[in-house]
């Protein structure tokens, strides 16, 4: 189950792609997202989702129900930017990093949490 309508339809139940992505839901969840955060490898940075989750909710839902039509993501979606991130210990140690990757499906990544 597409983790965009997660929470809203029960996990056994079989909908087309115009039942799970709606101009509804997408704009809400569009809503929802943290201007504060950094954008992805792909630039879009959440305040510009959120300030313009009007003009853009629609031809977002075309792009995600095509992506389920299809069952495929586009390239871009599947790339991240993977930096270092430090746990605890001395900052000299590699061992005490560990990856942490900025998405580009951000937006699907995002949406999907209530």
């Amino acid at each position: 189950m597409n983790s965009l309508v997660s929470g809203y339809i029960p996990q056994n139940a079989e909908l087309s792609a115009e039942e799970l992505f709606t101009e509804e839901v997408v704009y809400r969840k569009l809503c929802m997202l943290n201007p504060a955060k950094s954008p992805g490898p792909d630039a879009v940075h959440p305040h510009f989702l959120k300030n313009c989750a009007d003009l853009l909710v629609t031809s977002l839902v075309c792009i995600f129900r095509k992506s389920y039509m299809d069952s495929c993501l586009p390239d871009d979606w599947n790339s991240a930017n993977v930096i270092p991130l430090y746990k605890k210990g001395s900052k000299s140690d590699p061992d005490n990093y560990r990856p942490g990757a900025r998405f580009t499906k951000y937006l699907m990544t995002n949406l999907g949490k209530t």
